[in-house]
């Protein structure tokens, strides 16, 4: 559970929560990154291994004491697949009632990281991803208020993600993406308006220019342009094509055990 801790070492739960994970991966033989499927607020790993798959769950949301259908999610994800050996030798692991197999369609990526999860697969991006702060000025008397972070990830990765034709002008200032599907988007550094098909769309903020290339914000993407779904957490964000809520020990996974780097 999301919110469960460990007594008398709450602030030490994270670090309990991965070394039992890492306890389970050596046990079971689990060499190879896991797949990851959310679905709602139970987030799953599923984590292939040479002698007893592993899975992970957390439900967001919550905190000491099992969900209501927590018995039937073990069952039908793990346990249901196991047999007992009449000779006594090692149990076998076949197939569970419901399939250990993570989301078809969705990216995972976090800030301070230059590789993404897209698809359970591991995909290099140009440049660090990084949380940009969204300002308001208005009637603040000359002041400002930060009033959103997002995520922001290179154009060149959307475009990759997107399978679409990438078009930079003016030394990489402006990018032209034109979709599958023929629709043609625009964006510009400093330019929170989006040109989409010839009409201006606000984005969540604006396009930033770092390291001699175009980010923008994944999410609104997204979200606004196929109606996905997006969810971020400990600037981890997840973005697929059903509901879904990133918890927070599941962020971290992604973060450290998947793409191996810390946030910034």
């Amino acid at each position: 559970m999301e919110y469960d801790s460990i007594p008398l070492h709450e602030e030490e739960t994270g670090e309990f929560v991965r070394l039992n994970r890492e306890y389970w991966k050596q046990v079971n033989g689990c060499r190879s990154l896991p797949e990851i499927k959310i679905e709602g607020e139970n987030n799953f790993a599923f984590y292939r291994g040479e002698q007893a798959d592993f899975v992970f769950l957390e439900v967001k949301n919550r905190d000491h004491g099992q969900t209501f259908d927590d018995a039937e999610l073990v069952w039908d994800y793990l346990f249901s697949g196991v047999r007992r050996d009449p000779a006594g030798g090692q149990p076998d692991c076949g197939p569970s009632i419901l399939p250990r197999k993570g989301d078809a369609w969705a990216i995972a990526a976090a800030a301070g990281c230059d590789r993404a999860y897209v698809h359970n697969r591991l995909v290099d991006m140009s440049g660090p991803a990084f949380i940009h702060r969204s300002l308001k000025y208005h009637g603040l008397n000359g002041g400002a208020i930060v009033r959103g972070e997002y995520l922001m990830t290179p154009v060149s990765f959307v475009a990759h993600v997107l399978e679409a034709e990438l078009a930079t002008s003016h030394g990489g200032l402006a990018a032209e993406l034109k979709l599958k599907d023929g629709r043609v988007v625009q964006f510009a550094r400093g330019n929170v308006g989006c040109v989409v098909d010839n009409r201006v769309r606000a984005m969540y903020c604006e396009a930033v220019f770092r390291g001699g290339e175009l980010y923008v914000p994944i999410q609104w993407i997204f979200q606004r342009l196929f109606d996905y779904h997006a969810s971020m957490c400990d600037h981890v964000l997840y973005i697929t094509d059903h509901p879904a809520e990133l918890s927070k020990h599941m962020a971290a996974l992604i973060r450290d055990d998947i793409l191996g780097a810390s946030p910034r």
